[in-house]
């Protein structure tokens, strides 16, 4: 494999990382009630520490396959010299400086209070997701177009990271709702919380898309002919999919909470967990497109 697949590589499963921390606990600090917050948390404790170590381990493999690829291969990859001037001169070095401090601080997390913890792995996650708006064809722009670009690609990456990231944890309260009596109520509770800030997730997560594909391509991906067209449409299918899925949640299944909430709860189960691979998948996308001129 060459440093430019590695890179590929490293950057989803950085991205992975930090999607899934920031949307899963940025869902539990302000959506899910506390106790139940506790519980799911519980959960996730496991996912958590292995997404921090795949977010510091990607983090720091980033600038060593860099060098690889500026240099003549894996041989350069380990050329301080080039590391050194790709950090301090250049953008791709900036970004990589506010990510290490973001994973550092991440890493931190596991010290502090647990009524603490949830919120700032939030933030760091957020923090560590939103340095993409400080590279790749985020940056292309120049002038009030140019910041315009990054503004949107800001918003839009987080926006469809607290999407993707909350079904993790969307998967565990379901789960835990078809264990308890009381279930349909906290179902209700969970549910609509998280229908009301997904509608808002999806509605950025698409205006903001279509503001990036105006300012970046300058017309539709309709040349598929084109690797970066067809990728981009690929992707653009994937969230549709996306979308199609959370529709039917909350137009089908949520609303058949009120007559039981197993049954339901075994759908739902079903369908996030739909929703998840198509997220993968078009992460995936996200970072093969990085790698394509945008013609």
């Amino acid at each position: 494999m060459s440093p430019d697949g590695a890179l590929i590589i490293c950057r989803f499963l950085q991205d992975v990382a930090s999607v899934l921390l920031w949307g899963s606990y940025a869902y539990l600090s302000m959506l899910v009630p506390s106790a139940l917050a506790g519980t799911i948390n519980r959960h996730l404790k496991p996912f958590r520490l292995v997404a921090i170590a795949t977010a510091v381990s990607a983090t720091f493999a980033v600038l060593p396959l860099e060098a690889g690829i500026l240099g003549d291969g894996w041989g350069n990859a380990g050329d301080l010299t080039t590391i050194k001037d790709i950090m301090l001169e250049t953008t791709i070095g900036d970004a990589w400086l506010v990510q290490a401090v973001a994973v550092i601080a991440l890493a931190m997390t596991r010290w502090l209070v647990p009524l603490h913890r949830q919120p700032a792995t939030a933030l760091c996650a957020g923090l560590l997701l939103g340095c993409r708006a400080l590279m790749g064809h985020s940056i292309m722009g120049e002038g009030p177009a140019g910041n315009l670009l990054q503004l949107s690609y800001l918003v839009h990456v987080l926006s469809s990271g607290a999407w993707l990231g909350a079904l993790l944890p969307l998967l565990f309260v379901v789960r835990e709702l078809r264990k308890r009596d009381d279930g349909q109520e906290a179902a209700a509770t969970c549910l609509r919380r998280f229908s009301i800030a997904g509608q808002i997730m999806v509605a950025l997560t698409v205006f903001t898309g279509a503001i990036n594909t105006a300012l970046i391509l300058g017309q539709l991906p309709l040349s598929w002919s084109q690797p970066y067209q067809g990728l981009l449409a690929a992707k653009i299918c994937l969230v549709g999919g996306m979308i199609s899925i959370a529709l039917i949640n909350r137009t089908i299944i949520v609303p058949r909470f009120k007559s039981g909430v197993r049954p339901a709860a075994r759908l739902l189960l079903y369908t996030t967990t739909a929703e998840l691979v198509l997220g993968g998948g078009a992460l995936a996308l996200v970072n093969i497109l990085g790698t394509f001129d945008p013609v």
